[in-house]
């Protein structure tokens, strides 16, 4: 959630939409989404050793789901496309989420 309120702090203080609490919020889904397929992974295979099962179909969703957020904001009219900038940033923090569910939330060596 600090990394999406980071996101989108300078949007919110500029005063466009998708500020803080968006940022926030869907960076908070996509880390929990990630944790819960993790964890049902490592459930799954601690009960049945030759199970199959793909952690990394719920990253294809949340990308999916992130993304169509992001396309909703953008906008056409009058010949001109707004909103592109929010699509990216709330790709981004979703991208952000995903990476701080996973574990990967701090530079490694």
């Amino acid at each position: 959630m600090i990394f999406g309120l980071l996101l989108g702090i300078d949007r919110e203080v500029r005063g466009y939409e998708a500020g803080m609490r968006t940022h926030m919020l869907v960076a908070l889904g996509a880390a929990v989404m990630t944790l819960i397929a993790f964890e049902l992974y490592d459930a799954l295979r601690a009960r049945h050793q030759d199970a199959t099962g793909d952690p990394l179909r719920v990253i294809e969703g949340v990308v999916t789901a992130v993304g169509f957020l992001g396309g909703e904001a953008i906008i056409r009219g009058n010949g001109e496309v707004q909103g592109l900038t929010t699509a990216a940033n709330i790709w981004l923090c979703g991208a952000v989420g995903l990476a701080c569910g996973a574990g990967h939330y701090c530079w490694r060596r």
